[in-house]
């Protein structure tokens, strides 16, 4: 897993985007019997595919990023076999913050 990178001043640039809801039109979603929802899309923040998940009662953490819609698919489909064998895993974000 590869750290991503995410810049205050990209993420506001989105806002837009993010208000029409046009950045939620290609994604993966699924939710597990415990109510973890494991989320990947390309979101205009950081404009790469990532996987995003909300274990119950906590806060979402990016869990990794990919170079492609393929690879984010594949991405998507191993987070839910690891989840659903540990789904009390702790979870790492791959984000590393940049100084703006």
């Amino acid at each position: 897993m590869t750290k991503g990178k995410f810049s205050v001043l990209g993420f506001l640039a989105t806002m837009p985007d993010m208000m029409d809801g046009s950045h939620r039109k290609d994604v993966f979603q699924t939710e597990l019997p415990d109510n973890t929802v494991i989320d990947t899309c390309q979101p205009p923040d950081t404009g790469e595919w990532e996987t995003g998940i909300q274990q119950k009662g906590k806060s979402w953490v990016i869990v990794e990023q990919y170079n492609n819609r393929e690879e984010s698919e594949k991405g998507h489909k191993k987070w839910i076999s690891k989840l659903k064998k540990s789904p009390d895993m702790k979870l790492e974000s791959c984000f590393e913050l940049v100084a703006w």
